[in-house]
């Protein structure tokens, strides 16, 4: 089930397994990508319990179950061993954005449609704006 959410940070911080301190806002607008070259404790565990929220953030949301795992484990396993759970969820997870997206698209398509034939716009206008300006780059 939805959880009705204020802010993504809070609802990080509110993830399953987490404390509310996992996430820390002024951290987080003080990161700069320069700093990742450098190896730092503290930058790592930081990194963990955000990656761990955004896991249980996506697991609150999830419309049904995608992938094993009800929460990211972090204590005791490497990188590769999180990054081997992260992708035992990222797999079905793909799997389903595929499959809700195919669905969906010829619902969009003939939504677009109407929309062009209600306006008077048809899709060649915008195809020969699109390779004209495909032409000038």
């Amino acid at each position: 089930p939805a959880a009705t959410l204020t802010s993504p940070h809070r609802a990080m911080a509110e993830a399953p397994g987490t404390s509310s301190a996992a996430i820390d806002d002024e951290a987080l607008r003080e990161l700069r990508p320069l700093q990742f070259l450098v190896p730092d404790e503290q930058r790592a565990a930081w990194c963990g319990r955000a990656a761990a929220s955004l896991f249980g953030w996506g697991k609150q949301l999830e419309p049904r179950p995608l992938g094993p795992l009800e929460a990211l484990a972090l204590g005791g396993f490497d990188e590769e061993q999180v990054w081997q759970q992260l992708e035992l969820r990222n797999k079905p997870l793909l799997r389903y954005v595929q499959t809700s997206s195919r669905r969906l698209r010829p619902a969009l398509e003939k939504e677009d449609s109407e929309d062009a034939a209600s306006t008077g716009t048809g899709d060649d206008e915008e195809g020969e704006e699109q390779s004209g300006e495909e032409e000038g780059e």
